[in-house]
């Protein structure tokens, strides 16, 4: 702020500067050339002189008529431009000097309103956001009166000194500059730190004198400033300035002094300028008639004629009591100010104990300007909502408010949910109270979740016990339950992880009064982070400091939060029943504190009922399930197969798991390595009627096979088939025998419900190869996965994933789930099914096909008791060559034909007479052998990798795996 008389321009920048008017162009003498007047006279002699023609005569008269003819309508052009460029001229200076009267309007419009002088004060509100924002230290501008001063419209294109010679136009430009240097009508503003005085009639002088003390308390804020009075000088109105001071001030012949943010300064009457003090670097001397003139300041000329502003004492005193009732309504109060109070916990008095359900939650945690200031969340709530920047002491006043109010209330009238999602600290000292029933914090997403889940059901339970007491809320006496406080730090975090917790808050916000249920919602940024369903029953309001205006106007309707100290913590504005917000202070709680109010009520540990259950166990056992007893009520019955502990949070309960086969149908388990499937398997095969499946291909293919044999048999038998595995257990099939293993599969799964078989697989992942068969399994069990995007895709939901859940954490149905251990020893349930001995049968004949004829030979002549003849047949010997030719014996005998597929398949008529009377055994042929030798397309029964089977090969067409001989 410049020193001396200024006019301070507002916010906005100058404006555009205009363009001068052009001047008018000269006009120039027209002047015909003589060489070009001659030139015709001169060619039309020469003419004459060639012909002698008296016609070229008259041409040479042309030449002087042309000549004179230019010069006539050369100076009627130039007098006709010299007229249209002085009116065009006249016009731009009117244009321009429009313009500039435009814009000063638009500059003494805006000056005005930039510098507002005490009458203006009538029209302000008494919200006004502009109010009290000015800092002494940045300036105090006070307006004196209304005067002349240098405009900011700018010409450009003007000479940039006034010429020497004077004509029309350079005198109408010098107007025009004149015109538009210099604006009448607008504020003369100066500097109250300089010091003002005022002499002249002592009526018109104090006149003029309380139009600027009012100023001061326009700009002022009650909150750093003061205003002292002159004792006995026709000043004691100011007493009702809220930034009035007790300290009386001797000022010669009156006025004021004023402190404000380290500077202070004072404003002086006097009868003649002579008679003020040296402070006062600004004097004015009030005439009569309302003329006033700047007699005096540090720079600048002098003197500068103003119209000054009058202001009657009762018109001073209206305006101090609106300004008085402006600080009231902002809360605003010496006894805060002055002391900026962070006093203890221990210091505040303690409100009155609820003697019931039906009270109120009445506590002291924050003094006003009037003292320590009791607040009742259920009488001026429902909810409240808190709104404050990082550092503004948002943590520090909810646990001050929480210990507020658990020491004046016990856990019996008042219990808290403690919500922290800024990492968990800011709750951790209050966990020993026992109001408290839980605290959740976004460290365990997935205990935040549940925690949340549970309050619907709260809503329920609370909705039950307020209708089984015949009652409508629980103010009725009749109505024992303790008021849930659900204390939220950060709900804008919580609200972004939770988006659907919206609708639930929304749903605690409207019904919340009546069922004692009630939310204190704590953010940063108040403005779009909470609804406007929550905001609407939330009449509790406080804001702390904020970083912009919007998030002050969400929480208590007006920009003032804005404007509060980052020095002062716990600063805040309230708003309580949508009355007016006042200031406050918070205490601030110690740990001692907290102590105190825990022992206070010690004795009521342990007897607070929770919204929600605790955790799941990791580790239950099926005789567990029946002995844990209260809270594990079985609502479904007894049918099914236990196999675990389910959590139901949004029921406020858990009970047993069960698999029902006939109404939960096949059954896919998914998890990871260790994630429990096995234990899983073992608890369901531990219940009668089950059937479990090796790991082995060969054992595997016969079970299914059997499964698939009474179904199309339509023969029951277990009723249920376990795989465990099963990616692992198709993959390890043969690319001839895997697609098969799975058709038998699907069929089962689609189909085995006929016979009263359901299937329950498990795997580690679903493989292309699996996808139909998953997708018959009508329920799941989704245990620990790796990724997030594994347990979705597997059919698990968000919070219910979790990286680090112990094997036989999982999902069931929607709800998280332990899986039940039995007996604690690890069974081997792989069912080898081993093939059958070596046996050649009755027939007449057998025929062996191996890729080794003669180490099978060998191993056939070995066997005791001998089986008979033993001949090798090789390609090279045809069956009808004599002598040597293959002959087989009486009915009784038995011949026995070794040879590898290629003999055999050269002696066809030996072949066909081998599989018509006894049975073919195959012996480590591949699957196109056998084929092509028996001459059928059905496929045998996988053989163990690495195990000495054979395939036999009946007359009837089955094929059955037997053991090589040997082994």
């Amino acid at each position: 702020m410049p020193c001396g008389v200024t006019n301070p321009a507002p916010d906005a920048g100058p404006p555009p500067p205009i363009a001068a008017p052009r001047p008018p162009e000269a006009s120039r003498p027209y002047s015909f050339p003589v060489v070009a007047s001659m030139a015709p006279v001169l060619g039309a002699l020469l003419i004459w002189l060639l012909t002698k023609s008296s016609f070229a005569l008259v041409f040479a008269m042309l030449g002087p008529v042309v000549a004179l003819g230019s010069i006539v309508d050369g100076r009627l052009h130039g007098r006709l431009l010299r007229r249209r460029e002085h009116a065009r001229f006249t016009r731009e200076i009117d244009a321009t000097r429009t313009a500039v009267d435009a814009l000063h309007a638009k500059e003494r419009v805006r000056l005005a309103r930039a510098s507002p002088g005490a009458a203006d004060l009538w029209a302000l509100s008494a919200r006004d956001p502009e109010r009290w924002r000015r800092c002494a230290a940045d300036g105090v501008p006070v307006r004196l009166g209304l005067g002349v001063a240098p405009s900011s419209v700018r010409i450009e294109g003007l000479p940039s000194s006034r010429p020497a010679t004077e004509d029309h136009v350079t005198v109408e430009l010098e107007r025009l500059r004149e015109h538009c240097a210099t604006i009448s009508g607008v504020p003369i503003v100066v500097d109250a730190r300089l010091g003002l005085g005022i002499c002249g009639p002592p009526a018109l002088a104090g006149a003029v004198a309380r139009g600027i003390v009012l100023q001061l308390a326009q700009l002022l804020s009650p909150e750093d400033a003061t205003i002292a009075p002159s004792i006995g000088r026709g000043f004691e109105w100011v007493r009702e300035l809220p930034q009035a001071s007790a300290e009386a001030e001797s000022l010669g012949g009156g006025g004021v002094r004023w402190r404000s943010g380290g500077e202070t300064a004072a404003i002086v009457l006097a009868d003649r300028a002579e008679d003020l003090p040296g402070e006062c670097r600004v004097v004015v001397h009030v005439g009569a008639g309302g003329s006033a003139t700047v007699i005096r300041r540090p720079q600048g000329q002098v003197p500068v004629a103003v119209v000054a502003e009058f202001v009657s004492t009762a018109q001073a005193g209206e305006l101090a009591r609106l300004l008085a009732a402006a600080a009231l309504a902002r809360g605003i109060s010496p006894a805060l100010t002055a002391d900026v109070w962070t006093g203890d916990f221990e210091s505040l008095p303690r409100a009155e104990p609820g003697g019931g359900a039906s009270g109120g939650l009445a506590c002291v945690f924050a003094r006003s300007g009037a003292g320590p200031l009791a607040i009742d969340l259920v009488a001026d709530g429902p909810h409240a909502v808190i709104g404050g920047t990082t550092g503004a002491g948002k943590s520090e006043l909810l646990v001050s408010w929480v210990l507020a109010m658990a020491s004046s209330h016990p856990p019996s009238v008042v219990t808290f949910l403690l919500v922290d999602f800024k990492g968990g600290s800011s709750f951790a000292p209050l966990r020993p109270l026992p109001h408290v029933v839980g605290v959740v914090t976004d460290l365990d997403e997935r205990a935040a979740h549940r925690a949340m889940l549970s309050l619907r059901a709260e809503l329920r339970f609370r909705e039950r016990a307020i209708a089984s007491a015949g009652a409508r809320s629980i103010d009725a006496p009749a109505v024992r339950l303790p008021r849930l406080v659900i204390v939220v730090d950060e709900f804008a975090a919580m609200a972004t992880d939770f988006p659907e917790l919206h609708e639930l808050f929304a749903d605690l916000a409207a019904r919340g009064r009546s069922l004692g249920l009630h939310l204190v919602l704590c953010t940063q940024r108040p403005a779009g982070a909470i609804r406007d369903a929550v905001l609407a029953n939330a009449t509790l309001r406080l804001s702390l400091r904020v970083n912009n205006r919007a998030d002050s106007v969400a929480v208590i309707g007006t920009a003032d939060a804005l404007a509060l100290p980052g020095d002062a913590p716990g600063r805040a504005w309230l708003s309580a029943g949508g009355h007016s917000p006042r200031l406050v202070q918070s205490a601030r709680a110690t740990e001692e504190d907290i102590a105190r109010v825990a022992r206070q009520h010690a004795s009521a540990a342990g007897s607070v009922r929770r919204p929600w259950c605790d955790e799941l166990p990791t580790l239950v056992t099926l005789a567990g399930l029946w002995a844990t007893g209260v809270g594990l009520a079985d609502r479904d019955g007894d049918g099914g197969i236990p196999f675990g502990l389910l959590d139901l949070p949004e029921q406020q309960r858990q009970r047993i798991a069960r698999y029902d086969p006939p109404r939960d149908g096949n059954l896919l388990v998914i998890g990871a390595q260790g994630s429990g499937k096995s234990e899983f398997l073992r608890t369901l095969g531990a219940a009668p009627g089950v059937e479990r499946c090796a790991a082995a291909v060969d054992a595997a293919w016969d079970v299914v096979n059997e499964a698939v044999g009474r179904l199309r048999a339509g023969r029951a038998g277990p009723r249920i088939l376990l795989l465990d595995d099963l990616d692992a257990l198709a993959g390890r099939f043969a690319e001839e025998y895997q697609p098969a293993f799975v058709d038998r599969l699907v069929e089962l799964a689609r189909e085995g419900s006929s016979v009263g078989l359901q299937l329950v697989l498990a795997v580690r992942r679903v493989p292309p190869a699996l996808q139909t068969l998953a997708s018959l399994c009508d329920c799941r069990l989704v245990l620990r996965l790796a990724t997030r995007q594994d347990h979705l895709l597997a059919g698990g939901t968000v919070a219910g994933f979790s990286p680090n859940a112990g094997p036989g954490a999982g999902e069931w149905q929607g709800a998280r789930v332990q899986v039940a251990v039995g007996d604690g020893v690890t069974r081997r349930d792989d069912r080898t099914a081993p093939a059958a001995p070596f046996d050649p049968g009755v027939g007449r004949m057998l025929a062996v096909v191996s890729t080794r004829p003669g180490e099978f030979a060998r191993r056939l002549r070995a066997l005791e008791p001998p089986i008979g003849e033993v001949v090798e047949l090789t390609a090279g010997r045809p069956a009808s060559a004599a002598p040597g030719a293959i002959e087989f014996g009486d009915a009784g005998a038995r011949s026995v034909v070794v040879g590898d597929p290629d003999a055999w398949q050269a002696n066809w008529a030996v072949l066909g007479s081998a599989r018509s009377r006894g049975p073919v055994v195959f012996d480590r042929c591949s699957i196109a052998e056998f084929r092509a030798i028996s001459a059928r397309r059905i496929l045998p029964p996988p053989i163990r990798p690495g195990v000495e089977q054979c395939w036999v090969l009946e007359t009837d067409g089955t094929v059955r795996r037997v053991i090589a001989p040997g082994q």
